[in-house]
């Protein structure tokens, strides 16, 4: 297979991390069964990154064709405001103030190292088509084995990280392969994450904008609309309709705490798997040191008991990406950084209308990737993201591209 980058360096990162992607369903796998925590191999692989990037970024020293935009600005400018802040911490962590500090160097050198680098178009083509089936096939017979042979022994955790079928979702929505969307939307259905199945419809929403008319996009919506009322309605009066009674159960009590007040704050924590309790905890660190406009900078850990109250975890993460940026710069900077970065992929997707089937990937795919955060806080160690970001960002332009000095 001919190489997708100019950097041979950059080739074997972005082929690495995707070929780890198709193994992580069997090292979830492997978790489960063996009590072997996935964070771990995500720490080599983010290392190893970094080490890839500096050897790019050292062979490739000629920058003078990069310019600085607020992307940049803003990610220098959140790594020294948060060191210099976790001078104020009461209880300042290494081993916290390590791993937030790695994630935004990492964030960092992806920028510099993706943002002028070109590719092949057909070779990355070529490439998603492979990977995307991959994805599919390894999921498949993962989760067939844990549901023919796990589930009945009992005990067994389902929660498979489903976030990498986003891949083919939106590679097959946009290639128009229906039957596989299909069998990607059911193959997340069955992982047991909820958060990455909230998000294909909106992705759906984001590709019928890049298809359709405003009008005919209006239509659509409230089409959507009637019928999300009428499953609304299904799931609360009439249960003999549904296989699945812990399925009917979970979206019932999403529907009671976001119409109704008669919830209380443990059937909060059990709907949102327990990230209200870390928004919860966050806050209260917030108030203690007196930060909400300056943050707790790098370092800063809080207590985050489970949701029965059986245990606590010392976390220097909540599984809600934007509330990080809160927690680490403080609502000003954090939130601006926020705004600047989600007002540009918008305004790319806005604009991509008529574009290439590869531009729109990588833009519905960040847009995937975005909504993700929302309930995860994978954003931080999966490099795989900003690579994303940055593609979809600069990868298309149509002015001409020096490749660290080198004519693309």
């Amino acid at each position: 297979m001919k190489t997708i980058f100019h950097s041979t360096l950059l080739d074997k990162l972005f082929k690495l991390i995707l070929y780890f992607h198709v193994c992580l369903p069997a090292i979830v796998l492997f978790r489960q069964v063996g009590n072997l925590w996935v964070g771990h191999v995500w720490k080599f692989i983010s290392v190893y990154c970094v080490i890839l990037l500096i050897l790019h970024i050292i062979k490739h020293r000629k920058l003078t064709s990069i310019k600085v935009d607020m992307v940049f600005f803003m990610l220098g400018a959140l790594l020294v405001w948060a060191n210099a802040m976790a001078f104020f911490l009461d209880d300042f962590s290494v081993y916290s103030y390590k791993s937030q500090i790695f994630s935004i160097i990492l964030w960092l050198l992806t920028y510099i190292a993706f943002k002028h680098e070109n590719f092949n178009w057909k070779a990355m083509d070529t490439f998603l088509a492979k990977i995307s089936k991959m994805l599919i096939i390894t999921y498949a017979i993962t989760l067939f084995i844990v549901y023919a042979y796990f589930l009945r022994q009992g005990g067994f955790y389902l929660g498979f990280s489903s976030s990498p079928l986003l891949i083919p979702f939106v590679y097959f929505l946009i290639k128009k392969k229906w039957s596989l969307v299909i069998l990607t939307v059911v193959l997340i259905a069955i992982s047991g994450k909820r958060g990455v199945f909230i998000v294909l419809p909106v992705l759906c929403l984001s590709y019928l904008f890049l298809l359709l008319s405003l009008k005919e996009f209006l239509k659509t919506i409230l089409l959507l609309f009637v019928f999300g009322i009428v499953f609304f309605v299904l799931i609360n009066y009439f249960d003999v309709l549904f296989y699945f009674e812990s399925s009917v159960n979970k979206f019932k009590l999403i529907s009671k705490v976001l119409f109704s007040n008669e919830y209380d704050l443990h059937e909060l924590a059990v709907m949102s798997s327990g990230r209200s309790i870390e928004i919860i905890e966050g806050v209260n660190e917030l108030n203690s040191q007196d930060a909400w406009l300056r943050g707790l900078g790098y370092g800063f850990q809080i207590e985050v008991p489970s949701v029965d109250g059986s245990y606590s975890l010392i976390n220097h993460y909540v599984h809600f990406t934007p509330f990080n940026f809160i927690l680490q710069y403080g609502l000003i900077l954090g939130s601006l950084f926020l705004f600047i970065f989600v007002f540009k992929i918008i305004n790319a997707l806005v604009k991509s209308k008529k574009k290439s089937d590869l531009e729109q990937f990588f833009l519905l795919l960040s847009v995937g990737y975005l909504l993700g955060s929302l309930t995860n806080y994978s954003m931080s160690f999966n490099p795989i993201i900003w690579m994303t970001f940055i593609i979809a960002l600069y990868g298309f332009r149509k002015k001409e591209l020096y490749m660290w000095g080198f004519r693309a």
